[in-house]
């Protein structure tokens, strides 16, 4: 079964195939045939996103929070060995707005008329399926080969697409957008979902038509103490860490 075989049955059967990309430039940015949901995530090269990003971890129950900046730069288009259209993305970040951006890490976007793969320290992982559809479910792992080919390997679903929303995380500027997408993990067979007595596991990012990834979080908690008589409470994170990024700025380099 191929590539595309598989995805179809993991998201429940139906990805539209479309037929080519159109659009004056096709070396500078991805324009979809038809409107597939690529829509919400546009790469055009020479252009950034700009994150806030809050991180905090715990330690014996107390947090440490540190809050920077992080720049996304769309740099390089090229084909791949497939001969697909990919990306390549520089992240940067820095303490402050007025300091020197420093980069950080580089990965790789690659789109299809199906999917949009990401590609960082050699895992390949399925961010976004096309068509959008509400509640349509995908294996994000589908690629890297250590998942069964089964339609139960779903840990990444759709929500609310089409929907507007507001973010107004606490010590962040409030944003407004008319029409997103969010994408949530889920299923025992994700490595960022988790959620009993003991562990929390969440990871989500929410897109925004004609902008891309406004949003990311992530939350990863332990309840328990090191004394095995104490009963977990969610108001005590022992151990653990979280991420929260949001979109400030994006356009040109």
């Amino acid at each position: 079964m191929n590539i595309l075989s598989r995805l179809g049955k993991l998201a429940g059967g139906g990805l539209l195939l479309a037929a080519g990309l159109l659009g004056c430039n096709k070396d500078q940015e991805f324009v979809p045939p038809f409107e597939s949901g690529v829509e919400y995530y546009p790469l055009v090269i020479n252009t950034q996103r700009t994150y806030a990003v809050v991180d905090t971890a715990w330690t014996a129950g107390r947090a440490t929070v540190k809050s920077f900046q992080l720049r996304e730069a769309l740099v390089d288009t090229f084909r791949n060995a497939s001969g697909e259209k990919s990306f390549r993305v520089v992240r940067s970040r820095r303490a402050l707005p007025t300091d020197a951006w420093v980069n950080d890490s580089v990965y790789t976007l690659t789109f299809t008329n199906e999917t949009v793969t990401l590609l960082r320290d050699n895992r390949r992982t399925v961010e976004l399926i096309f068509p959008v559809r509400d509640n349509q479910g995908w294996n994000q792992f589908i690629y890297d080969g250590s998942s069964p080919d089964t339609s139960i390997d779903v840990n990444r679903r759709y929500h609310r697409v089409g929907q507007p929303l507001t973010l107004a995380p606490r010590g962040l500027p409030t944003k407004s957008y008319p029409k997103t997408l969010i994408t949530r993990n889920e299923g025992s067979n994700s490595d960022l979902f988790a959620e009993d007595l003991y562990y929390l596991k969440q990871y989500q990012q929410v897109y925004a038509r004609e902008i891309g990834p406004v949003m990311r979080r992530r939350r990863s908690y332990y309840f328990g103490t090191d004394d095995p008589t104490y009963t977990p409470s969610p108001d005590y994170i022992f151990r653990g860490n979280s991420r929260y990024e949001l979109l400030i700025d994006y356009g040109p380099l």
